[in-house]
């Protein structure tokens, strides 16, 4: 069995790589060709000398290593966006809390408001903290904040707006809704760009 097999190399920078490693943790090199799924390139950097090693080895790492490094920054693995998909979950989750709080409170305007307010927060923080990637909690956080602005024009038909007839009602509803649309809509559209990273 010849050495190339039981010690595969990068061909850029001659770092060990997996055998089925798709691309090269060292230099960031795409070890697979274009359409075929095949390996490229053997050992080609293990059949130069030394010092033409080294210069390739140098002139990779400058701009391969760090466009690697950026790439694979928030890796869906990675210890950086793990955290920062808690982070998210838990700022998203009390945003989402504060929110079915506020709107429960002014629908019912009692304590009772509470208990919605408290599920909302620590189920959203639950679900959006254990996402796989922050675009993904991102995604969602603002899909639920978004839903909660949909709702708000609920308000109009409750004890909070008193005085006037129902026409009246319905026409705040109507502009509420509009208005808070608007915002829904947008953030909706943020968080759709942020599940497609």
């Amino acid at each position: 069995m010849p050495p190339e097999d039981t010690d595969p190399r990068c061909p850029d920078c001659d770092g060990p790589v997996s055998a089925t490693a798709p691309y090269c943790l060292h230099c960031g090199a795409d070890l697979e060709s274009e359409g075929t799924g095949q390996r490229r390139g053997g050992n080609s950097n293990r059949n130069r000398a030394p010092s033409e090693r080294a210069v390739q080895t140098t002139s990779s790492e400058t701009g391969d290593a760090e466009a690697a490094a950026n790439d694979h920054l928030f890796d869906p693995d990675g210890l950086l966006d793990n955290s920062l998909t808690v982070l998210v979950g838990i700022v998203g989750g009390a945003l989402v809390g504060a929110l079915a709080f506020l709107l429960f409170g002014l629908v019912v305007q009692s304590w009772v408001s509470i208990l919605p307010g408290g599920l909302a927060w620590t189920g959203g923080t639950a679900y959006l903290a254990t996402r796989d990637s922050i675009g993904e909690a991102v995604k969602y956080g603002c899909y639920a904040v978004a839903l909660l602005l949909v709702l708000f024009p609920v308000v109009s038909f409750s004890p909070a707006t008193k005085g006037g007839n129902f026409a009246g009602r319905v026409l705040l509803f109507l502009v509420a809704e509009l208005l808070f649309g608007v915002f829904a809509l947008g953030l909706a559209g943020v968080g759709h760009v942020a599940g497609k990273r």
